[in-house]
């Protein structure tokens, strides 16, 4: 003989089974979705990534300018700190978006103060390593993984602000992306 299981427990037991498939469906799907965007973030070619180019080359650039301006420069030594702090991987997407934006204008003022060198000017090595290294710069600041990311992220928080699956989602803790703005 069989032992019988109640209908009761067997409802129990069918509705813990869509719950949990439910619930497991849901984190799985928006963690791989969750995933992909932040690829984009941190992956190879990625917005970080093309961030920590810009540092470097602003690095570069305080190579430069320390060959032809004083050594205490301060537009020099702000420049220093934001280009490392472009390359650390600490800080959250606005603040590394407040650092580039910071860089592009210490970028600016001193290729200003170099403009201004008569050392600097009368040195045709450094006059196209500046020109090389603000055409990198500038292309960086353009580069398609930021709009990638964006459009990504973007994405994402559209489809986590959907009434079905986007609340469940939202109730078990997924958090939307942070967009580079």
């Amino acid at each position: 003989m069989k032992p019988k299981i109640s209908i009761g427990v067997c409802i129990v037991i069918t509705l813990a089974l869509v719950l949990f498939g439910l619930i497991y469906g849901t984190l799985a799907g928006f963690g791989d979705e969750q995933r992909q965007v932040t690829a984009l973030l941190v992956g190879d070619s990625g917005l970080l990534e093309a961030l920590s180019f810009r540092g470097a080359d602003g690095l570069n650039l305080c190579v430069v300018a320390r060959r032809h301006l004083t050594a205490n420069d301060p537009d020099v030594q702000t420049l220093e700190a934001t280009a490392k702090n472009l390359r650390d991987g600490k800080g959250d997407i606005s603040a590394k978006k407040r650092e580039n934006d910071r860089l592009t204008a210490m970028v600016e003022q001193v290729d200003a103060k170099l403009q201004g060198s008569a050392s600097f000017l009368s040195t045709p090595r450094d006059l196209a390593y500046l020109n090389m290294l603000t055409a990198s710069m500038g292309y960086l600041a353009e580069s398609p993984a930021i709009d990638e990311y964006n459009r990504a992220a973007a994405d994402f928080n559209a489809l986590l602000d959907t009434q079905t699956g986007g609340a469940l989602a939202r109730l078990l803790g997924v958090k939307p992306c942070e967009l580079y703005r």
